[in-house]
């Protein structure tokens, strides 16, 4: 994860980009469970692009509410990125057969 920014083109757009390793996080959950979703996502957090770092903030919350269904979890963000997060916790639970948290 931490070389991924490495491997794209320098032109690939920043959606894209995010896409993938959102895409790379939630197969780690549904493959490996949500440590192994903790771990790519702080790999990302640590050594990726700025620019991406950024964007990827609101998926610790995600993951978190993901694991409790507390809502507490995500009172920290926007609510844009909230509702976002609610729909990666969501996925990540129906991918797993979870409950899903309201």
């Amino acid at each position: 994860m931490s070389r991924l920014h490495q491997l794209e083109p320098v032109e690939t757009p920043i959606e894209p980009r995010l896409e993938a390793r959102i895409n790379a996080i939630t197969t780690a959950w549904r493959r490996r469970g949500a440590e192994a979703a903790e771990l790519l996502l702080e790999a990302a957090l640590r050594a990726g692009p700025e620019d991406i770092r950024v964007r990827l903030e609101f998926l610790a919350p995600a993951i978190q509410y993901a694991k409790t269904g507390d809502e507490q979890a995500l009172t920290r963000l926007p609510e844009q990125e909230r509702e976002a997060a609610k729909k990666i916790a969501a996925t990540l639970l129906e991918k797993r057969g979870g409950a899903k948290p309201e």
